[in-house]
């Protein structure tokens, strides 16, 4: 079962979705990117990792320091697949 692991107010971008076909049947997703900023408990957030945002559980699918000095965390997302 999953626990919350931190609360925090970042940035989201939500992308066009897009539908695949996968076991015989359509699957529609759409993915994001959510912008966060470094602290010790958001430099923890890895791939093995969901977010919960805008109503919606989120698969994070990669994770990288943005900015000139890293002062931000990047997490792109999908939802609508599975983990």
């Amino acid at each position: 079962s999953w626990v919350p692991l931190l609360s925090a107010w970042g940035d989201v971008l939500e992308s066009l979705g897009r539908e695949r076909l996968a076991a015989g049947r359509i699957e529609a997703s759409k993915t994001a990117t959510i912008r966060l900023l470094v602290s010790t408990a958001t430099a923890a957030i890895t791939a093995a990792d969901r977010v919960l945002a805008r109503g919606s559980v989120w698969n994070i699918r990669s994770v990288a320091a943005v900015g000139r000095d890293n002062a931000l965390i990047e997490l792109l997302v999908e939802e609508g697949v599975a983990t």
